[in-house]
């Protein structure tokens, strides 16, 4: 009965697959250096792909993914299913994704700074090792079908129907159930939804904490989705989620697969799950509120969200924290006791925990490698803010450094999984102190200056330990945590205070370890964390809705309770009777190399037909582009080489093309040569002209030598560039007075551009540079085709509020000609069309400002986010040689044009795809004629749904 609708919507898949550009990377994300020594392990259904000098992390790292692969199967129920995973230990980013197409693991095992209790290796495995499953879950029904007409890209299309929430919220239960840890028993985890729930803030609904918020602070689609798939799985059983997700596999066509599959499997549409779940929650939260009898302090109505962490006070009167909010990017500032903050220096990303004395702020924050994107360390910088010098002090896999009279103290990870206690002298010379043995992950530590020893936090194989290490460098254990998540740390004699997670909250404690006796502070509000003590008194850092504020307890003696029995890990969560934490032999396999040709070529996907690909849209205007043939798609799994293929046969003409672009060296190389069923072009200059010419032949090399030189508060990138390419295209030759055939082109030039981090609410940058300059010549053929220089460089400068933003675009253009023109490498200005040119100049103003951010929903039709406004005036000046009287003269048009453009960024359909609808009205050339368009541009991989404060 539903037959034509089915056919139609699986026609539809393959029109989606076939609007693929062949030219990009299906998910790339960089190379490690050109030096690494690959090496490979097999057991079972994985194959870890490793650098050699890590073949002891290789082997913790296939004991957890065989194990994770085991627990994770009790709810998908899916078997073995092969997998590659590749291992990175030069990066100090710590991460983990899977992707398919090509089908891959890709793991950083520097653990997180600030992770829960849970080693590392296992946190990581078990996590992904989720996204295996659920991919593979996919993999059934139609998706199966379609992997075998187009290879892996099938699933990574079905996925695109699926919500990050769903993905997400899901592995993060799976690293919650199947441990005595996970982010899932983690108050500051939830700690928003808590705190928004307990002090009864205005209801949200569902699509403000489903798709996010420019106006408001929302939790991103792991912390949203753990609590949906958490409910879920008490509510319908664990394999709830597993049958969603083979429903969309059997269903992709379905309007809503992910909707259609919940709804079979619950009774209910996603809204009401979200509705049932969070209604669960908050009678859970404001019961645990109740009993504990604390009190949320209040706070201004009109307050902004921002967080203030990391507090040290000055004096009575002032406090440093640092500061991000939604409206700014991240920095240390100083707090007065009205709540007024005025900044002192802005920062990049921080790796670990500032440190601080009174004239003296110090921290690591992430320094990238000028060329490999998977090598990269921290940068430990240290600013007076009283003579706001700011000082560099080493680069290394460092971070959470303290002050320690004249040198630095912090903590070093090294890419073979050792951790050392490192000493730097404040000109960056390095003297390693101590080596932890036995597994440890130190994430943090802290100076006692009465005893002149250092206490830290690390994470074991039974949990988190406090440590402690004395002037003679001896290290001991002096307090056992178990899988309770302690965070943060400050010393005072033989105190020691800290946070960790007891039931839905997070809060103060210490414990005296002469006595060994753990104390809670008393009379605080909830969710209070980042403890600094200093002349007897205790600052800290406590959970509002509107983002951490600071609070000081005079007297911790008089505000304390003792505390026993602690469990030795949060039950808020169920733990399965099958964890992670099961004593098995590790798993020792031979290493062999992973080298060679083969190891260059990994074809994962295809089309069962032949796609051109894009060349210059004068040669293809009007033409199909799928063809009878077979068109190849291969990615190696160390990202080094891309490699794409096709034939096609049409009528009398075959067509082909071969893509390759290897990244293995420090230029990156790119080799491409293709076959249309075109005829070449012809660029006619005389009456007569040959009408019978061969197809189109295209032969290009591309030299790119990338260098980026910063990755801190701005971001900073230099690459340089040339492309030779050789086409049949025929072209007059005056000498012999015939045409022939064959047309060199070389465009050499560089690409400059240093733009500051952008805050959430940012629309660009606030400050930054965009130069792009570059020379396009024709080596041997000048008697047509002369050269083109051309040059444009774009400004980012603040408005006059905040988040609003100037630009001023400069370009220039130039190209000498007999008788052809260069294609334009310039942009005309807005409603203009490219257009002949020997000579450009133009300026181009631009004004952009939000407007509004009215978290509006119609239904589950449309959520608008954001209305803004862009105003916009571009001038310039163009002359071309055109003929006149029989003479060859140069004219000059003036280009103007003014104007606005109304942007309005939404989500249709509760998907979680961010559009941006841009309405432009402009007014064109001196007599101001009306031009109107409308466009829309979708962002594939934003991370709209949270932000990282």
């Amino acid at each position: 009965m539903n037959r034509f609708r089915h056919y139609t919507s699986i026609t539809t898949l393959i029109i989606l697959f076939s609007t693929i550009n062949l030219n990009a990377q299906y998910y790339y994300t960089g190379v490690e250096s050109y030096k690494t020594k690959w090496k490979k392990k097999e057991y079972r259904n994985i194959r870890l792909i490793f650098p050699s000098q890590t073949d002891s992390l290789a082997n913790l790292f296939l004991w957890s993914l065989v194990k994770s692969d085991s627990l994770n199967d009790n709810d998908y129920r899916l078997g073995q299913k092969t997998i590659d995973v590749v291992l990175h230990p030069n990066s100090v980013l710590s991460n983990g994704f899977v992707a398919w197409a090509p089908r891959r693991m890709e793991l950083v095992t520097q653990p997180d700074v600030d992770g829960d209790a849970l080693l590392w290796h296992k946190t990581l495995s078990i996590h992904e090792m989720r996204h295996v499953k659920q991919m593979y879950a996919l993999n059934s029904g139609t998706t199966k079908v379609f992997s075998r007409l187009f290879g892996q890209q099938a699933v990574g299309l079905a996925s695109s129907f699926i919500h990050p929430w769903v993905f997400e919220g899901d592995a993060v239960w799976a690293e919650t159930n199947y441990t005595f840890a996970g982010r899932g028993r983690s108050a500051s985890f939830f700690n928003h939804y808590y705190t928004h729930s307990v002090t009864d803030q205005k209801d949200y609904g569902y699509d403000k904490w489903l798709l996010g918020s420019y106006k408001d602070y929302i939790p991103n689609h792991y912390q949203f989705g753990y609590q949906l798939v958490s409910y879920i799985n008490s509510q319908w059983g664990t394999q709830t989620i597993p049958s969603t997700y083979r429903y969309v596999g059997r269903y992709p066509f379905a309007f809503f697969p992910t909707y259609f599959g919940l709804k079979k499997a619950t009774g209910l549409s996603r809204k009401n799950i979200y509705l049932k779940a969070f209604a669960h929650s908050d009678s859970l939260w404001r019961v645990d509120f109740k009993m504990h009898g604390a009190t949320q302090l209040e706070l201004n109505g009109n307050e902004n969200f921002k967080n203030l962490v990391y507090p040290y006070q000055l004096n009575d009167s002032t406090s440093i924290a640092y500061v991000s909010s939604l409206a700014n990017t991240p920095f240390f500032g100083l707090v007065s006791k009205s709540g007024k903050i005025k900044k002192i220096v802005s920062t990049g990303l921080m790796i670990g925990s500032p440190s601080y004395n009174d004239s003296l702020i110090i921290w690591a924050e992430y320094n990238p490698h000028p060329r490999w994107e998977w090598m990269s360390n921290s940068m430990v910088k240290i600013y007076n803010y009283k003579t706001r010098n700011l000082k560099h002090i080493a680069s290394g896999r460092y971070h959470s450094p303290i002050f320690d009279g004249n040198r630095i103290i912090c903590i070093e990870y090294s890419p073979d999984g050792v951790y050392s206690l490192i000493g730097l002298t404040l000109n960056g010379e390095k003297n390693i102190l101590l080596k932890f043995d036995g597994g440890f992950e130190v994430q943090h530590i802290c100076k006692d200056y009465q005893t002149n020893s250092i206490y830290g936090i690390a994470v074991s194989d039974s949990g988190k330990k406090i440590f402690k290490v004395d002037s003679a460098l001896n290290f001991s254990l002096v307090y056992n945590a178990a899988y309770r998540d302690i965070r943060m740390l400050a010393c005072a004699g033989s105190n020691l205070f800290f946070s960790f997670t007891d039931g839905f909250t997070e809060n103060l404690y210490y414990t005296d370890i002469k006595e060994n006796i753990l104390y809670k502070i008393t009379g605080i509000a909830p969710n209070s964390t980042y403890p600094n003590f200093k002349n007897g008194d205790l600052i800290f850092s406590y959970y509002t809705p509107k983002g951490y504020r600071i609070n000081t307890v005079n007297n911790v003696l008089s505000n304390r309770k003792i505390v026993e029995n602690i469990l030795p890990y949060n039950n808020i969560v169920e733990v399965k009777h099958k964890t992670i934490h099961e004593t098995i032999p590790l798993i020792h396999t031979q290493s062999t190399d992973y080298k060679g040709l083969k190891t260059l070529v990994n074809i994962h996907s295809w089309f069962p037909y032949y796609m051109k690909p894009l060349t210059d849209p004068a040669d293809i205007q009007g033409e199909s582009s799928v063809y009878p043939g077979l068109t190849l798609l291969s990615q190696n799994l160390t990202g080094t080489t891309l490699f794409n293929a096709g034939y096609g046969y049409s009528g009398a003409s075959h067509m082909y093309f071969v893509s390759f672009t290897y990244r293995g060296f420090w230029p990156i190389f790119n080799f491409n040569i293709e076959q249309t069923n075109a005829s070449a072009s012809l660029y006619r200059v005389t009456q007569f002209y040959p009408e019978n010419r061969d197809y189109f032949k295209k032969v290009e090399l591309t030299t790119v030598l990338p260098f980026t030189l910063n990755g801190g508060l701005y971001s900073s990138s230099l690459q340089m560039y040339n492309k030779i390419s050789f086409n049949n295209n025929y072209l007059y030759n005056e000498s012999i007075d015939a045409y022939r055939s064959g047309l060199y082109l070389n465009e050499f030039g560089f690409t400059y551009y240093s733009l500051r981090r952008k805050a959430h609410r940012d629309l660009q940058p606030r400050y930054g540079i965009i130069l792009n300059t570059g020379l396009l010549t024709t080596p041997w053929d000048y008697y047509n085709l002369g050269n083109l220089l051309y040059a444009k460089t774009k400004f980012y400068l603040p408005g006059l509020m905040k988040n609003q933003g100037v630009s001023i675009t400069l370009t220039v253009q130039n190209q000498n000609i007999k008788y052809i023109y260069l294609n334009n490498k310039i942009d005309f200005p807005t409603a203009y069309v490219s257009q002949p040119s020997t000579k450009f100049s133009g300026i181009y103003l631009d004004y952009i400002m939000p407007l509004t951010y009215p978290d509006f929903s119609v239904g589950s039709l449309v959520y608008i986010k954001r209305i803004a406004i862009n105003l916009f005036g571009d001038f310039a000046k163009n002359s071309y040689k055109t003929n006149q009287n029989y003479s060859i003269v140069t004219l000059t048009d003036s280009l103007q044009s003014i104007g606005f453009d109304a942007i309005v960024d939404l989500h249709f359909l509760r998907t979680w795809y961010p559009i941006r609808f841009k309405f432009t009205q402009a007014f064109i050339g001196r007599d101001y004629r009306a031009y109107t368009n409308i466009g829309l541009s979708i962002n594939l991989y934003s991370n709209f749904a949270g932000q990282n404060l």
